[in-house]
């Protein structure tokens, strides 16, 4: 079994029981089984001198054991995660109080500042080591001085439950980094003493240094882009740029993320193997690596990419390129053996496909280069070669690992921009010496600052010409907006395009008379593909039938609405946030599909900021009981939904659904659900006597409207055993009346209904 093999092996161990998690008995006796036969077929495998099935068997029951033996590791992890809530006794919507310390640096945005703790023990209690290993996770106003790493600290207020299963993709990766709880705007206290790890300190202090000295030697805007590429800090970079940044897909230079450290690392190891050609002289990088990545603050993508880069760089520097990409699939899965959950880290991805990218097309890149450029005249080899190194180093490496985090980015951040490939084609002229000068001028300024600041002179053109650059790009109509791919869609696009670029070889060696047969069949067999997904996502095996998704998040509930003309209704009481954008700004492909959104939020300047955001999808949005203007939807939605937006008891009707809010009270309203017969009734937190009470009909036809429910939906702080006495109470006076069928989020937290009108299908989705 070669290391390629293995490793392979191993990942899809981990990832198989990541995706299905599957019980520990089924790898104990895959593990068990699959290694006794393997060495049995091994022993009878050494009777032979030339190749016999017994070797081929036992190659293969060894790769299952490895496959095994990554899912067992997977398995006893995921277990061992599971954390048990210490205040599970308390009611979400009451707050709480415990003491902890601050785990990492606290992060600064335009609005507010976040700060990772580690959870101590419950206000006046003692430390307990069950406690002591919770994560946290707290937003902050952007006011006031941010506690440092290490302090220990005093939090009340109310928190965000992470739940181990969510749609989120903000609640998954939080869950992933260990976070329990959240906290939105607490009331903090620093106690005295220090509780964290003296290194990390003091390398957050040597970062701190670096961010000022680079705010002393570069002038505004091109300091703060600085900062963000040589060490991290994105916090005084100003919206207008850091938007974009965004709109252009150039984000990931702005922050020192795993991607940008591997191609930076690439730069300097083409760089140093030009200077001497000694096989060993790329192994001098490591002790840069390592300094790079403890002045860096050691962030975990850093860290990971360090790892990732060393590791592949040693492989390549002692052997030919494809052990490279035998070693980066080792690290990888060595990675992924310490630490399943890293397997579904955006920045983890994004470092092993930049690396991937510039072992695959690196080098085939640079020889077409050559070539044409030997083709257009320049016969004289030392000159070729030295323009051949040039844009290798400026351009060529950095297209390079974009080939395939282009389509991970876009699965991620679920944002596609149309000018991504040209612009940072046109940055990356730029970024070789803006990282390797500014980082050059940082440490020269320590030793004789007139000399540090005569570098930072010669490489601020290049971050003023970035931004510029950028900006210029991003001023295009239509350069960016969100687009709908899935996860499965882009990890498939890489392995095609990898599966094609590994088997060139073969398809050029194919007779000519072959290549269009073999060409029309591939663009056959994806325009096949393409249609019966598109009409699966139209038909979605039920043409007929209206789909009813409802999610609980703490306090706040999203329910989505889905026709079977693929239209959609988002409906979101008290979200924060994470939780609207999450619910609101999803990409959707098609102009056949509509979506009409009435949310309110928790606090009123989420909403400031969500409308802010706000650039026509979903395509009519009403939120905290406002319409806000779209400047994409047609103006017969807008009339058609205008009094639902004005009017608060106001309905929302579109074919054969109708969404109505009956009752409104102080900032809850209730929904009712039509679709045919079938009517779901959701009170919010509205009690069943106010519900009647604050009905504009009279006490009798607002009861009638309540038994009319074919279900009714509970929220986590509706009482279930007031309802079924109200219920109970109404049928007792009127024996002809049917109760509708309650449902209690706290026990269906998730879950799809599916109806025709007529008849309803339940899934839970727990």
């Amino acid at each position: 079994m070669n290391l390629l093999t293995f490793s392979l092996g191993l990942l899809s161990g981990i990832l198989l029981d990541r995706l299905f998690p599957l019980p520990f008995l089924f790898w104990y006796c895959l593990l068990g089984g699959s290694g006794f036969f393997a060495i049995a077929a091994s022993r009878e495998a050494r009777k032979y001198r030339l190749d016999h099935p017994s070797k081929t068997l036992a190659v293969s029951l060894l790769t299952i054991a490895v496959f095994a033996t990554g899912g067992l590791r997977s398995a006893i992890v995921r277990e061992a995660s599971v954390a048990a809530d210490p205040f599970e006794t308390v009611p979400i919507e009451s707050p709480v109080c415990f003491e902890g310390v601050v785990s990492d640096l606290p992060v600064e945005a335009i609005s507010r500042r976040t700060v990772a703790a580690r959870m101590l023990a419950r206000c006046g209690r003692t430390e307990s080591e069950e406690i002591r290993n919770l994560n946290v996770l707290l937003t902050l106003p952007i006011t006031g001085a941010a506690p440092e790493y290490g302090a220990r600290i005093r939090v009340e207020g109310k928190r965000t439950i992470i739940p181990a299963e969510s749609r989120s993709s903000y609640y998954r990766y939080l869950r992933r980094n260990g976070i329990l709880f959240l906290f939105y705007r607490p009331e903090l206290t620093v106690l005295p003493g220090f509780s964290g790890n003296p290194l990390l300190s003091a390398i957050y202090r040597v970062r701190s240094s670096f961010v000022d000295r680079i705010f002393r030697l570069f002038p505004s805007p091109e300091a703060p882009l600085i900062a963000g590429i040589l060490v991290g800090d994105e916090a005084k970079i100003p919206s207008k740029v850091d938007d974009a940044f965004r709109r252009t897909g150039t984000a990931h230079i702005i922050a020192i993320s795993g991607m940008n450290f591997t191609v930076l690392i690439w730069i300097l190891a083409a760089i140093v193997r030009r200077v001497s050609t000694r096989w060993w002289i790329s192994l001098t990088l490591l002790p840069f690596i390592l300094l790079y990545t403890l002045l860096t603050g050691a962030s975990a993508p850093i860290v990971r990419a360090a790892i990732l880069s060393a590791l592949t760089l040693i492989a390549d520097t002692f052997g030919e390129r494809k052990n490279g990409e035998s070693a980066l699939a080792f690290s990888a899965a060595l990675m992924s053996f310490v630490r399943p959950m890293i397997l579904f880290d955006v920045g983890f991805q994004l470092s092993v496909m930049a690396t991937l990218g510039i072992l695959f097309f690196n080098q085939p890149l640079a020889n077409l280069v050559r070539k044409g450029l030997s083709r257009s005249g320049l016969s004289d080899a030392k000159a070729l070669g030295t323009v051949v190194d040039l844009l290798n180093d400026l351009i060529l490496t950095s297209l390079s690992a974009q080939v395939f985090t282009t389509f991970i980015g876009a699965a991620a951040f679920s944002q596609f921009s149309r000018v991504s490939l040209v612009a940072n084609a046109a940055i990356a002229l730029f970024q070789s010496p803006i990282m390797i000068g500014g980082f050059v001028a940082l440490l020269v300024s320590y030793l004789w600052t007139p000399i540090g600041m005569g570098i930072a002179w010669l490489i601020t053109p290049a971050a003023s010409l970035t931004i510029r650059v950028v900006e210029l790009f991003a001023a295009v109509p239509g350069a960016s907006s969100y687009f709908r791919v899935s996860s499965t869609q882009a990890w498939l696009s890489c392995a095609a395009i990898a599966l094609i670029w590994k088997l060139r070889g073969r398809i050029a060696a194919l007779p000519k008379r072959e290549i269009p047969f073999a060409l029309g069949t591939s663009a056959a067999l994806i325009f096949a593909l393409a249609c019966w997904r598109v009409g699966l996502g139209r038909l979605r095996l039920f043409p007929d039938r209206y789909e009813i998704r409802y999610e609980a998040l703490r306090s706040a509930m999203t329910l989505t609405i889905r026709t079977p003309g693929m239209n959609e209704f988002i409906l979101g009481e008290n979200l924060n946030g994470y939780e609207a954008e999450e619910k609101l700004f999803r990409p959707g492909p098609a102009r056949f599909r509509r979506v009409f959104a009435r949310v309110t939020t928790a606090e009123p300047w989420i909403g400031k900021r969500i409308a802010e955001a706000y650039e026509g999808d979903p395509d009519v949005l009403i939120l905290n009981g406002a319409r806000i203007p779209s400047p994409t939807a047609e103006l017969d939605m807008l009339l058609r939904l205008a009094e639902a937006a004005d009017d608060d008891t106001g309905s929302i009707q579109l074919g054969a659904v109708n969404v109505a809010f009956p009752v409104r009270f102080l900032r809850r309203e209730a929904w009712v659900v039509t679709i045919g017969r079938f009517r779901l009734l959701i009170p919010n937190g509205i009690a069943p006597e106010r519900l009647v009470h604050e009905n504009p009909l009279d006490e009798s036809q607002a009861r009638s409207e309540i038994f009319s429910a074919t279900m009714i939906l509970l929220q986590r702080d509706d009482r279930r055993a007031d309802w079924e006495a109200w219920l109970a109470e109404a049928v007792s006076a009127e024996p002809f009346l049917v109760p509708p069928i309650l449902i209690h989020a706290k026990t269906n937290p998730q879950f799809v209904l599916r109806t025709n009108g007529e008849q309803v299908f339940y899934k839970s989705e727990e």
